[in-house]
C-alpha cells in the first residue's frame, strides 16, 4: 500500500500537477483562481451527485440497516393519487374489489391503514373506498385555521363527504380514522411541543385549553352520532405517535450497533389522548358507535413500539407504514364479519 501510494503520487506530480502549474503560471491570477475552484467543484460535485443519484450507496450498511431505512418509502402506494393536500377532486379510489363495501374517512391516518382494511376481508373482493384529505380530521363543525393558503380546504371536504353521505347506501359503514391529537394540540414531532390547534369549533383558540378540548371531544361525539343515524359507524382509537422519525432513528441507532426496538410510554400515549378515548366512548355508550383500538396490537408492556424485530412499524413519526398496519388486520376483521 505504502509503494502503491509512492508511485502514484509520481505519476500525479508528473503527468498532473506540474503541467496544470505551467498552465497556470502563463494566466493572471483571477483566471487560474476560477480555474482552480471550477475544477475543486467539480471534483465534489460530480461524485456527490452520483451518490444522489442512486439514493446513496448500495452496501454501505449492513443489510438490517438498509431495510430499517427504506421502511420511510413503505407507504400506500396510491398516496399521491387518492389523499388529496389541496382542491376539492376527490377521487373516491377504491381498493380490493370493485363494488363498494366500507368507506375509510379521515385524513392522512386514514391514507396509511387503507390497505390494511382490505387485508382483513377474507376473499379479497370487498371494495374499500378512501376519503381522506391531508391534516383534515374528520369531525363535524370543525373549521380549519389556515394551513395551506387558500386553496386548502379541508372545511369543504367535510361538508362534501357529509352530504356525499346521504346518496350513499346506509348498509355500506364508515370507519372514521384521524389524528384528532395533531389537530388539537398540534404536533409533536419535535422535543419542543408545539401547543398549537390547527381547527376551531365557535372561537379561535391559540393553545390547546380545557374549554376547547371539551368542545372538540362534543363535535367528536355529536358528529358520530349524526352519522350513526344512517349506518354503522366505525371509530379508530388514536395511533400512537412516537413523536421522532422511525425509520431514520432506528437506521442510524443499528449503524451503531444498538439493536433496541423504540417505543415511547404508554403513558405518554394515553396523556395525549385520553379526552379523545373519551369522546369515542360517549359516542358508543350514547348512539352504539363501535371502536377498534390499536393499541393492544401496537403495545404492551407499558409501552407503544415504534418497530418489531427491528423493522419500524411508521414510514415517519406518527403515520404506520405498509408493514406496520398489518399488524391491526385482526382488528379490521371485526368490520367484514359483520357485513
Amino acid at each position: 500500500g505504502i509503494m502503491l501510494t509512492l508511485v502514484l503520487g509520481h505519476c500525479s506530480y508528473v503527468w498532473v500537477e506540474n503541467p496544470m502549474r505551467r498552465q497556470l503560471e502563463n494566466k493572471r491570477f483571477f483566471h487560474s483562481a476560477g480555474i482552480l475552484a471550477t475544477t475543486t467543484s467539480l471534483l465534489v460535485a460530480l461524485p456527490a451527485f452520483a451518490v444522489w443519484q442512486q439514493q446513496g450507496v448500495a452496501g454501505r450498511f449492513s443489510p438490517a440497516v438498509e431495510l430499517a431505512s427504506a421502511e420511510s418509502e413503505n407507504r400506500n402506494p396510491r398516496r399521491d393519487e387518492c389523499h388529496p393536500s389541496k382542491g376539492l377532486d376527490i377521487p373516491s379510489c377504491v381498493f380490493g374489489g370493485s363494488q363498494w363495501k366500507v368507506i375509510a374517512a379521515g385524513d392522512s391516518h386514514a391514507s396509511a391503514l387503507v390497505s390494511a382494511i382490505v387485508a382483513a376481508q377474507k376473499n379479497g373482493d370487498a371494495g374499500v373506498v378512501q376519503w381522506t384529505y391531508s391534516g383534515c380530521a374528520f369531525v363535524h363543525g370543525s373549521k380549519t385555521i389556515s394551513l395551506g393558503g387558500s386553496d386548502y380546504k379541508c372545511n369543504e371536504f367535510i361538508a362534501w363527504m357529509e352530504a356525499r353521505l346521504l346518496t350513499v347506501p346506509a348498509d355500506i359503514p364508515i370507519v372514521i380514522i384521524s389524528r384528532y391529537a395533531g389537530a388539537a394540540l398540534g404536533g409533536n414531532e419535535t422535543k419542543l411541543l408545539v401547543d398549537k390547534p390547527s381547527v376551531y369549533f365557535s372561537k379561535i383558540h391559540t393553545h390547546s385549553t380545557p374549554e376547547f378540548l371539551a368542545e372538540f371531544a362534543q363535535h367528536i361525539t355529536q358528529g358520530a352520532c349524526e352519522l350513526a343515524k344512517e349506518r354503522t359507524v366505525y371509530m379508530v382509537r388514536p395511533i400512537p405517535e412516537m413523536g421522532f422519525d422511525v425509520p431514520r432513528t432506528l437506521s442510524r441507532r443499528l449503524a451503531l450497533g444498538v439493536i433496541e426496538d423504540l417505543s415511547i410510554p404508554i403513558e405518554a400515549y394515553e396523556k395525549r389522548n385520553a379526552w379523545v378515548w373519551a369522546a369515542q366512548d360517549a359516542a358508543r355508550d350514547q348512539c352504539g358507535i363501535k371502536i377498534l383500538d390499536p393499541t393492544p396490537y401496537l403495545c404492551h408492556d407499558g409501552r407503544c413500539y415504534g418497530s418489531k424485530n427491528g423493522r419500524p412499524l411508521y414510514h415517519d413519526d406518527d403515520h404506520l407504514s405498509e408493514f406496520g398496519n398489518k399488524l391491526l388486520v385482526p382488528m379490521f376483521a371485526e368490520i367484514f364479519k359483520a357485513l
